[in-house]
């Protein structure tokens, strides 16, 4: 009898121990519970009064971010794509469109509420388009540049029906920028196609200019050409004249040559003649013959 009351004791004090153990498992899980909620409770309130905080400075002109940048780097929901959003606006604000395009498309892979986010596409678009220098497009590249940024503009106005071809996207202000890009797009390929036809009309001019310098150069070439032919002519001709003047004045030479020769040659019988008549003269009129002369002839 005693081991039996002994055993009934254990058991009561077991269950006792066993209620025990499940109201401290309960009570520990009700105040982690309650801890958890209380930290996201206070979480949740600090990133609300961030938010306002932010929001208040914002309409006040007053775009600084680093704050609600941090936002963006913690925990994400809910609505987690607002501080994206917002930090966007911010850069969007101060005209630095690159990271502002950043933090949107980064807000599009978040959870966003349904009817929110056309409000990101618009603001996405915005930026895209605030890359484009539109007082600088000097060039045709410029243009096709600057083309090419405004249909991804409208792509991600397209997207999730924001705005339609047909007119009739269930967001007015996305529907409007769209009708506005296009607008955009058509004036500027306008252009381009007006640059194009003023670079062909002046690359016709060019060629025909070159054709007319090209035809002036042939002539020229075709003048200096006669000119030397004719220069040639009157070379040949003066050198033949020349040549002729050179054999002419050789005949003179010649024929003076010949006329001096037959002078001397007649001087010189004339002076044999008159010596040889000297001679006679003397041999008639002496004293007697050679032998009995006192001169002796060699």
């Amino acid at each position: 009898m005693k081991a039996d009351k002994i055993t009934e004791k254990f058991k009561k004090t077991g269950k006792k121990m066993a209620a025990f153990g499940r109201t401290f498992r309960i009570s520990f899980l009700l105040l982690f519970l309650a801890a958890l909620t209380a930290a996201a409770a206070i979480f949740l309130s600090w990133r609300y009064l961030t938010n306002r905080y932010y929001l208040s400075r914002y309409a006040q002109g007053e775009y600084k971010v680093g704050t609600e940048e941090r936002l963006v780097q913690t925990i994400n929901r809910p609505e987690g794509y607002i501080a994206a959003y917002n930090v966007g606006n911010g850069y969007y604000k101060t005209g630095n469109y690159e990271r502002a395009e950043a933090y949107f498309r980064y807000a599009l892979t978040l959870d966003i509420p349904e009817g929110k986010e056309c409000d990101v596409r618009v603001n996405l678009a915005l930026s895209l388009i605030g890359q484009i220098d539109f007082e600088g497009l000097e060039t045709n590249d410029d243009i096709l540049y600057a083309i090419r940024i405004l249909e991804e503009a409208r792509e991600v106005l397209l997207e999730e029906g924001c705005a339609t071809d047909e007119n009739d996207g269930h967001d007015p202000e996305a529907q409007q920028l769209k009708n506005e890009i296009d607008k955009k797009i058509e004036e500027l390929k306008e252009k381009l196609d007006q640059d194009q036809g003023d670079q062909d009309d002046q690359d016709d001019q060019d060629d025909q200019q070159d054709q007319q310098d090209q035809n002036q150069q042939d002539q020229q070439d075709q003048q200096d050409q006669q000119n030397q032919q004719q220069q040639n002519g009157s070379s040949a001709k003066e050198q033949k004249i020349k040549r002729r003047l050179e054999s002419q004045e050789k005949d003179i030479q010649k024929e003076r040559q010949q006329q001096q020769q037959q002078k001397e040659g007649e001087q010189a019988r004339e002076e044999a003649r008159e010596q040889a008549s000297g001679e006679s003269g003397g041999s008639d009129g002496g004293n007697g013959s050679a032998e009995n002369g006192n001169g002796k002839i060699w």
